[in-house]
């Protein structure tokens, strides 16, 4: 449930009222992307670890960039990690909060939670 909770928060910076990023906090990897709007929003960075074939996000607190989730993922019903170039413009579901939508009807599926602030 508190998975749920944290998957939908992170889905609320998907809006379409987007501002400018704010200043990246010095502890956000160069890679992360801010995405948010009028209320606020976080840093998230998605990589693809072939050795273990996930993905892992990571979503960084917009003022101070501490890290406040963490998790593995994989492709659904393909039990592969998504590529560099799949990983482009991902959407998080806002009904369900747990899979992360991307091009050509591919969906990345929590696989576990590595670290969670809330917890």
């Amino acid at each position: 449930m508190k998975l749920l909770a944290i998957l939908a928060l992170i889905s609320s910076t998907f809006c379409t009222n987007k501002r400018a990023s704010p200043p990246r906090p010095a502890q956000v990897p160069l890679a992360a992307i801010w995405s948010g709007g009028a209320e606020g929003g976080a840093w998230y960075d998605c990589t693809v670890d072939r050795k273990d074939g996930i993905n892992v996000r990571a979503v960084y607190s917009e003022s101070d960039g501490k890290l406040s989730f963490k998790a593995s993922y994989r492709l659904k019903n393909v039990n592969r990690a998504a590529s560099a170039e799949e990983l482009k413009d991902p959407v998080i579901d806002v009904l369900n909060g747990h899979c992360i939508y991307l091009a050509d009807q591919k969906t990345l599926v929590p696989v576990e939670v590595l670290f969670n602030s809330e917890e």
